[in-house]
């Protein structure tokens, strides 16, 4: 009996492969035997180049360059936590995400998270004497940029007028955004244009006066002196700052 059942199994695939018609179901089947290795071979074909492909993992972007200036611990206030508070001082503007990027980084570095207060300063800035920026923890992120942002920093300088000499090109007080130039004008009068980072800007007249003084003779007692590397800013008070020519 068995030999009788695979004899006709036999006999039936030969007839089916001399050209005996397929049932419906035989055809389906058929069908999706074929579905299936067209499958298996364009998987192989997908594996094979990705094996090919150099995979490269993420990297994260290092933080900003900077230094810790200061680094202290307080409990001020016994019903609070403790206060952490950090001056940093940064090698370069960086936008405001860097900012809170290095924040975060910092958070990191120490237990004293919910009441964590970070200030920034640029190259040459006093410590105590107004930061550049800060990212304060209480605990919510508050992330602030208090003088020239990164765009802003990058802003042009006032345009000389047609048949000036420039005499100097500065940047000057870091909050407002000033920038300025001083020039000598067709007309021989020195003049001072400046303009802030809100947009804002006027131009005056200085006076020649002695010692390479220019007076602004605004009631204030302002004057300039400009030598081969700053300018030096000063009032009735004394000296206001000096600040780097800008080439």
């Amino acid at each position: 009996m068995k030999r009788f059942v695979l004899l006709f199994a036999a006999v039936s695939m030969s007839l089916g492969g001399c050209g005996e018609p397929l049932t419906a179901d035989e055809q389906e089947l058929r069908d999706i035997d074929r579905k299936i290795a067209a499958a298996k071979k364009e998987t192989a074909r997908i594996e094979k180049n990705l094996g090919s492909q150099e995979v490269k993992p993420t990297q994260t972007s290092p933080l900003p360059t900077h230094a810790i200036i200061s680094d202290k611990i307080t409990h001020p206030v016994q019903t609070q936590p403790k206060k952490r508070s950090v001056d940093v001082r940064l090698t370069e503007r960086v936008t405001k995400g860097e900012l809170q990027r290095l924040g975060e980084g910092i958070r990191l570095q120490s237990p004293h998270r919910d009441r964590l207060f970070i200030t920034y300063y640029l190259p040459g800035q006093t410590v105590g004497s107004g930061a550049w920026g800060s990212t304060h923890f209480t605990p919510k992120l508050a992330a602030k940029i208090y003088g020239m942002t990164l765009e802003q920093a990058k802003d042009p300088f006032p345009i000389l007028p047609e048949g000036a000499t420039l005499m100097a090109k500065f940047v000057g007080n870091e909050f407002v955004g000033e920038k300025a130039i001083i020039f000598k004008a067709p007309d021989g009068t020195t003049q001072k244009t400046v303009k802030y980072k809100d947009g804002s800007g006027a131009t005056d007249k200085l006076f020649p006066a002695a010692n390479g003084r220019l007076e602004a003779r605004n009631g204030h007692g302002e004057y300039y002196v400009i030598k081969a590397q700053s300018v030096s800013v000063y009032d009735s008070s004394g000296l206001i700052d000096i600040y780097a020519i800008a080439f």
